[in-house]
C-alpha cells in the first residue's frame, strides 16, 4: 500500500455520552465493534507519525520529546501519545515562519465544499478533511450548511437535540462562540452544528436588502474571534441551489467540487459552472475552483472513461487526489455510531486519498507548513 507511514500508527479516543463517561483506549480494529453514539475526544499518533504530520525533518526522539514538553514522561507513556497540539508545537518550533504566520493578523481562509447534486461525497470530504487537517496541527472550525446535517452526524452531535446552528447565529445575532461545539479536548476542530432549521433559512432572508452577504457580514462581526482560534474553516453545503449556498460561494475563498463518476454528476457541474459565472457577472466576485474525483471505481468502465474526460476537461483544476469507491466510507455511520473514515479505517485507500487531498487545498490557499506529497499518483491498495 502506498504513502501509509502518515497514518500508520494513528491511535484514537472516543467517549460514549450515552453510558458512562470514562475514557478508554480503542486500537483500529476494536473502533469497529464500539457500541453507542460516540464522538472524538482525543487523537493520539506515535513519534514518527507526529513528525510526518508536522512536516518537518526526522529528527531524535529524545529531541521531539524536549521539543513537546515530554522529558519527565516515561518512554512508554509518551510514545504513543502525540496530539495535534504537538504537532503544533514541532511545527512552531521546527518551521521557520510558522509561529510568526499563525500569530499573525493573517486572513483565514474559507473552503466551501460544493456540488449542486446530493450524494457526490460532499459531508464525507468535509469531515475527514476536517479532521486530516486538524490531525497537522491546524486549528478548524467546520460549518455545517445543510439541513440534512449529515456532517453533524458523522461528528456523532444529534442534529435533532437542541443546537445554535448558522441561524442562529446569522439571522438570531448570536456570537460565533455560543454557536461552535468541540469536537476535541485540545479545541483544535470545531463544529457549528446544522439541523432541520437550517432550511427556514431562505424563507427568513427572502425580503432582506444583500441577503447573498449574510454569512460573510457574520463572519466578519466575529473577525477577532476567528482569527484567535482558528487557521481554517471548512463550509459544507447542501445540494440544490439556494440564497444560503450562495451566501457560502461569496463568502469562501476557494470551491472544492466532488463529483462522482456518473452522467448526473456532469449534469450538476453545468448549474455549479452557472452559479460561479452569475457570481462573476453579478457581483464582481470570481472563485477558484477544485474539482475533486470521488467514488471512483478502476474496475468500472464508465468511471475509468469518467475519469479520463475530467482529466482532460479540467486539467490543474482537478484534485491529484482520486477518492476510491470504499466500503469504508458507507460504514461511517452504522448503528448509530459516527465513525469517520480517516479515524476508523485511517490506512484504506478513501483515508490516504483524503490526505493528499487535504495537502493540496491547504497549499491552494497558502497554509503554511503543509508537508510535500510524498506520492503525487492515487492511493490504491
Amino acid at each position: 500500500m502506498k504513502n501509509s507511514l502518515v497514518v500508520a500508527d494513528l491511535q484514537v479516543f472516543f467517549i460514549i455520552p450515552l453510558c458512562k463517561r470514562q475514557r478508554k483506549r480503542y486500537n483500529n480494529r476494536e473502533i469497529s465493534s464500539i457500541i453507542g453514539e460516540c464522538i472524538v475526544e482525543k487523537i493520539a499518533f506515535r513519534s514518527a507519525v507526529a513528525v510526518e504530520l508536522a512536516g518537518v525533518p526526522k529528527m531524535d526522539y529524545y529531541k521531539i520529546r524536549q521539543l513537546t514538553g515530554r522529558d519527565s514522561e516515561s518512554v512508554r507513556s509518551a510514545r504513543a501519545d502525540y496530539t495535534p497540539d504537538d504537532v503544533r508545537t514541532l511545527k512552531r518550533a521546527l518551521i521557520e515562519g510558522f509561529a510568526a504566520w499563525q500569530d499573525s493578523d493573517k486572513h483565514v481562509p474559507l473552503v466551501a465544499i460544493r456540488m449542486s447534486k446530493g450524494g457526490v461525497g460532499k459531508s464525507t470530504i468535509s469531515t475527514n478533511m476536517a479532521i486530516a487537517t486538524a490531525m497537522r496541527g491546524y486549528r478548524v472550525l467546520v460549518i455545517d450548511l445543510d439541513p440534512q446535517a449529515s456532517t453533524t452526524e458523522l461528528f456523532g452531535v444529534d442534529s435533532e437535540s437542541d443546537v445554535r446552528t448558522v441561524v442562529s447565529g446569522v439571522l438570531e445575532g448570536h456570537a460565533l462562540k455560543d454557536c461552535v461545539y468541540s469536537m476535541s479536548n485540545e479545541a483544535v476542530l470545531h463544529l457549528m452544528p446544522a439541523d432541520q432549521l437550517v432550511a427556514h433559512f431562505d424563507p427568513k432572508v427572502v425580503a432582506v436588502a444583500h441577503r447573498e452577504h449574510l454569512l460573510e457580514k457574520f463572519l466578519e462581526r466575529n473577525r477577532d474571534y476567528i482569527k484567535a482560534n482558528y487557521d481554517i474553516i471548512f463550509l459544507d453545503t447542501a445540494p440544490g441551489s439556494s440564497f444560503l449556498n450562495l451566501n457560502a460561494l461569496v463568502a469562501c475563498d476557494l470551491v472544492v467540487a466532488p463529483m462522482s463518476m456518473d452522467g448526473m454528476s456532469q449534469k450538476a457541474l453545468k448549474l455549479l459552472r452557472t452559479e460561479i459565472m452569475e457570481l462573476k457577472d453579478w457581483l464582481g466576485v470570481d472563485r477558484q475552483v477544485l474539482f475533486v474525483a470521488n467514488n471512483y471505481n478502476k474496475s468500472q468502465t464508465h468511471s475509468r472513461q469518467n475519469l479520463e474526460a475530467m482529466q482532460h476537461g479540467f486539467g490543474d483544476y482537478l484534485a491529484k487526489a482520486v477518492i476510491p469507491a470504499n466500503v469504508s466510507v458507507a460504514r461511517q455511520i452504522s448503528g448509530g455510531i459516527a465513525r469517520p473514515v480517516i479515524l476508523s479505517e485511517p490506512n484504506r485507500p478513501a483515508s490516504l486519498a483524503i490526505h493528499q487531498l487535504t495537502r493540496q487545498i491547504l497549499r491552494t490557499v497558502g497554509m503554511y507548513g503543509v508537508d510535500p506529497d510524498p506520492v503525487d499518483e492515487e492511493a490504491d491498495e
